[in-house]
């Protein structure tokens, strides 16, 4: 039959109709040498012409099939295929010419059954227990072989009830031999006696007898078996057709002779018998053997129950050529059956994995057939395990046309690999010169949230790799696809510290924040993802939150990450606001051991930043040595205002420390009086040693503001003619401080000045 005839036969597929062809698709019909028609058109006008044996009155289509099939099956001709839709297989052709003829029957004269021994004719009419005791006497002498042809000539010839009798007496008499060899005998009985028999035979309580007679039956051809169900159902003892079909099935060594008994079964319209013998036996089949019989099923167009069987044996139907598994898949479809063809599909694929060729010849074969279901196929079922399994496909799907399906292949194998595999096909993508398909798969890899472990893992190694470019692109779509949470968390668990910061760096770049990445988390997670975050990112996350908010991250890191944050290397990236938070929060009594940890440089650097009064504050429980490097680290000017807003006694401690030369420059950017306060608790000569470093000008304006004692004190360690400069470089305000000075030091004093008066 030719694909288009293949193609018409399986169109036909409607409601009540039938469709019977020569041969398969893949076969050529045959002919005999010397004949007019091919082998079967030759077998079906001689099936209408003299009628079918053992089929009904009126020949339908379905029986006058399993009559071509076994016929043309037996002389080596090509196999008949038949479809049928509904009801189309019992659409009648021609009454039955066989059942014109006389129906003839065995009986006692029929020269074919077995004969009786010369000399034993009385045995016919003899009550049993005459012929067991003739029968154990005849072995008794030797005679067996005659004993034998006796019982064979009885099980025959003598009525249902007398063998029945028979068989009970010998029973009785434990000569089991007797009884088997009887009932072996009687299976030979005209098939309309052999109903009568078994009754006879349940009727006595004989049920073991009945059993093996069965036994015995279902040692025989297919046809003849069938023919015998037929005889039980027309004389309705239907009862023992499930006996006599088990059997069967029980004495059957291989699948050719189950085939033949069902189909002789159809053919002699026993169908539902069929069903039911399928059902009861189905446990006993071996796989090979529903396998088998699902195929004859399925030639026979009985596709119901080749499906049936085939879901018994999915695998063994999926490991088949890829041809044939997309052929009974489609046909499981046609027949409504999608769920059992896409578990079919499915088996073939995962049993195809490692597979590439065979793969690309599933999906080539199925696409023959609907290219939605081949795309489905391939992207819902595969699940590949390496990088070279899906890049081979993919180039053996491109090899063959199919463009697409080979890049989705790649972008789907991204839910299946793990980041390893998934990175290396990528690279493989682009040294074959397909960056578009290697984005694909980048994207695919980060927009499945059931695996944001595979998405971490995956930056993980392009941050190692020093991958960019794909590292900025698989962010981009964990933002999208709102899992970078997940992404952290797993980076986090698993030490994945460098990831961590890029990652964090990366968020900001598409408008996912520090901020929002810890929202939610719990606290300890929290202190864990500052912890690993580089001084950068910290900066960048306390500018997110804002200096209000700042303080709950600075409170949940160790002293040295908020040391780390504001050291001289960092401070650059750090805004003026969050320096100034970042200082109060080491103003806090519990966090000033933080200052220590910074050298002087970083200390000067936060203080610049800070300004005079957060600075005085910091430097204050710090050593005279760090406070003086700090001071000297940063403008004069600065400084000058940090000691000016400096505890007078601690302010004292540090310019003394700092020397005389530095404190100077220091002091003299400070009011006259700042100055003076500084130096109001020291002697009197020390006063002067530290004055001397100054101007008679600024002198005057410092003698001014400090305490009158402290000054008078200051005038009268000094030689009368400096008391005299200083006081006169103040004019009529030195006049207090002159007329405060004991009497004998003031007529010293003016004589230098030419001026005062008493």
């Amino acid at each position: 039959m030719s694909d288009e005839q293949a193609h018409v036969a399986e169109q036909s597929r409607i409601e009540g109709t039938y469709v019977m062809t020569s041969t398969s698709h893949r076969d050529a019909a045959m002919a005999p040498a010397d004949a007019d028609y091919t082998a079967f058109t030759g077998e079906l006008i001689g099936a209408l012409a003299s009628g079918l044996p053992d089929a009904p009155e009126l020949i339908d289509v379905d029986s006058l099939y399993f009559h071509l099939r076994n016929e043309l099956g037996a002389k080596n001709f090509p196999i008949p295929h038949q479809r049928s839709r509904n009801e189309g297989r019992k659409i009648v052709l021609a009454r039955n010419r066989f059942l014109d003829a006389p129906i003839e029957t065995a009986n006692v004269s029929d020269p074919g059954l077995p004969e009786l021994p010369v000399g034993h004719e009385a045995a016919l009419w003899a009550p049993p227990p005459t012929v067991a005791a003739d029968l154990a006497a005849m072995r008794q002498q030797g005679e067996s072989a005659q004993a034998d042809r006796l019982l064979d000539a009885l099980a025959v010839r003598r009525p249902d009830q007398e063998v029945a009798a028979l068989v009970a007496v010998l029973g009785e008499r434990s000569c089991h031999g007797d009884v088997d060899r009887l009932l072996r005998a009687a299976a030979l009985r005209s098939r309309q006696d052999l109903a009568p028999l078994l009754s006879a035979f349940h009727e006595m309580d004989l049920h073991v007898a009945a059993k093996r007679l069965i036994h015995h039956l279902a040692d025989s051809s297919g046809s003849h078996i069938a023919a015998v169900a037929r005889d039980f159902q027309q004389a309705g003892k239907s009862d023992l057709i499930p006996d006599l079909l088990d059997a069967a099935v029980g004495r059957a060594s291989s699948a050719a002779p189950l085939v033949a008994l069902i189909t002789a079964l159809w053919t002699s319209g026993l169908q539902g018998e069929v069903d039911s013998l399928l059902e009861r036996n189905a446990s006993r089949f071996t796989t090979a053997l529903v396998v088998e019989l699902g195929d004859a099923f399925r030639t026979a167009g009985r596709e119901d129950e080749a499906f049936r069987l085939y879901a018994r044996a999915t695998e063994e139907i999926a490991s088949r050529e890829p041809s044939d598994v997309a052929s009974i898949a489609f046909a499981m479809r046609k027949a409504g059956k999608l769920t059992q063809a896409d578990s079919l599909l499915r088996t073939a694929v995962r049993g195809a994995a490692g597979d590439p060729v065979r793969l690309r010849q599933l999906f080539s074969n199925v696409a023959v057939l609907d290219a939605v279901v081949a795309e489905n196929m391939l992207l819902s079922y595969w699940i590949p395990a390496t990088a070279e399994e899906v890049g081979s496909l993919a180039r053996l799907l491109r090899e063959a046309g199919h463009h697409r399906e080979s890049s989705d292949v790649c972008a789907r194998a991204a839910v299946h690999l793990s980041a390893a595999e998934t990175l290396s096909l990528v690279e493989r993508l682009r040294e074959e010169g397909r960056p578009l398909d290697a984005n694909r798969m980048l994207n695919s890899a980060g927009g499945h949230s059931p695996r944001p472990h595979v998405a971490a893992d995956l930056l993980a190694l392009l941050s190692e790799r020093g991958k960019g470019a794909d590292f900025d692109r698989l962010i981009a779509i964990l933002h999208q696809e709102k899992i970078v949470k997940e992404v952290l968390s797993r980076l986090l668990s698993t030490g994945r510290s460098k990831a961590v910061s890029d990652l964090i760096v990366g968020s900001k770049r598409h408008g996912g924040g520090l901020a929002s990445l810890l929202l939610d988390n719990d606290a300890a997670l929290v202190a864990k993802i500052l912890e690993w975050l580089n001084p950068a990112s910290f900066a960048q996350l306390l500018d997110e939150v804002g200096p209000e908010a700042a303080p709950t991250y600075l409170v949940a890191v160790r002293p040295e990450t908020v040391a780390a944050l504001v050291s001289a290397e960092n401070l650059p990236i750090v805004s003026g606001e969050i320096a100034k938070v970042v200082a109060d929060f080491m103003l806090i009594p519990n966090n000033r051991a933080i200052a220590e940890l910074l050298d002087p440089a970083s200390l000067a650097g936060l203080v610049t930043l800070v300004g005079a009064s957060r600075g005085a504050s910091l430097i204050r429980p710090t050593t005279p040595d760090r406070a003086v490097k700090v001071l000297t680290a940063v403008s004069q000017e600065l400084a000058a205002r940090i000691l000016e807003a400096t505890p007078t006694t601690r302010a004292r401690e540090i310019i003394e420390y700092a020397g005389k030369d530095q404190a100077v420059s220091w002091l003299r950017l400070l009011p006259e009086r700042e100055s003076a306060r500084m130096l109001t608790a020291m002697p009197g000569e020390e006063i002067v040693e530290w004055l001397q470093m100054w101007s008679p000008e600024e002198i005057g304006e410092i003698l001014v503001v400090l305490p009158s004692d402290v000054a008078v004190k200051v005038l009268t360690v000094v030689r009368a003619e400096v008391a005299a400069e200083w006081l006169s470089c103040l004019g009529v305000r030195g006049k207090t401080l002159f007329s405060a000075m004991p009497w004998g030091w003031r007529i010293g004093v003016k004589r230098h000045m030419g001026g005062y008066r008493s």
